[in-house]
């Protein structure tokens, strides 16, 4: 399913402790702002898998309010 969604899969080893501590710190705060000499980039950690109550909202549709249709 990953691969839909990225051309390149990443497994980190052991030998990779300063970009899993990276990953680590991105997984704690959900949201970083990378900055890289004068460009800045967002990253956002997002679930491969879609949860049980996500699922069901997307197929449903979730809560329409009344809207005199």
């Amino acid at each position: 399913m990953a691969s839909r969604f990225a051309k390149e899969i990443l497994v980190l080893g052991k030998e990779d402790a300063a970009l899993r501590s990276f990953i680590e710190k991105l997984r704690s705060s959900k949201k970083l702002i990378v900055q890289i000499d004068e460009e800045e980039f967002l990253l956002e950690l997002q679930p491969l898998q879609v949860s049980n109550e996500t699922r069901t909202l997307l197929i449903t549709g979730g809560p329409i309010k009344d809207r005199g249709d």
